[in-house]
């Protein structure tokens, strides 16, 4: 099984059971990794399309697998319990949508007192529909002063497929078009909550048909 090479600066958890359980979980989804990561000390990482729970499911145990240590946002509530304990170790940050909080101070705070940081982050914030992108990742990424690395969850590959690390401008709306630009329905679970361009064209032998259940 190819697992991308995590260099000397990337942060790292786990152990070989850890890992271990990680390509298990990846061979019964039959799901594989493409790309290499960015090797950068400091990172964040723009995940889409996000559509299903699945999303979670498969990117938690690439994550397992590769032994990277990655920190992502959940609801608060599911933080709680054992369960919820559970994740807040395995770097799950707690946000009460209620509640407004300034997470994007928060994180480039945590990125700027940390040697080694990466954070993931899901920017469409739900897995509904949604056509526009919440912007806090990109704000954090320009605050912190960090690159960012676009990443599919693509269903028709079966792939969490490591993409291109984008060079952020001083134009927001630009950035995240030009991000938004590598993303298409094709590769979500759920191709019709995916609001993004369809390619000119689709490869041979790709289909949307995931066979996962909803």
């Amino acid at each position: 099984m190819y697992l991308p090479k995590l260099g000397p600066h990337l942060p790292r958890r786990g152990n070989g059971l850890s890992r271990w359980l990680g390509r298990m979980l990846m061979r019964l989804c039959r799901w594989h990794v493409e790309g290499e990561i960015d090797q950068s000390a400091k990172l964040l990482l723009v995940m889409a399309p996000h559509t299903s729970w699945w999303d979670f499911t498969m990117n938690f145990g690439v994550l397992l697998a590769m032994g990277l240590r990655a920190s992502w946002f959940i609801a608060s509530k599911y933080t709680g319990g054992f369960i919820g304990g559970m994740l807040r170790v395995m770097g799950a940050v707690p946000v009460e949508r209620s509640v407004h909080s300034d997470m994007v101070g928060q994180m480039t705070g945590r990125f700027a007192a940390a040697d080694r940081f990466v954070l993931a982050i899901f920017p469409e914030g739900t897995r509904k529909p949604v056509a526009v992108w919440k912007s806090g990742f990109w704000h954090i990424a320009k605050q912190a002063g960090v690159p960012v690395q676009l990443v599919a969850v693509d269903y028709a590959r079966r792939a969490t497929v490591f993409g291109p690390v984008i060079d952020l401008s001083d134009d927001k709306e630009q950035d995240i078009r030009r991000m938004r630009a590598y993303f298409h329905p094709a590769m979500a679970k759920r191709p019709g909550n995916a609001l993004y361009d369809a390619p000119a064209t689709t490869p041979a032998g790709v289909s949307a048909d995931s066979g996962f259940p909803g």
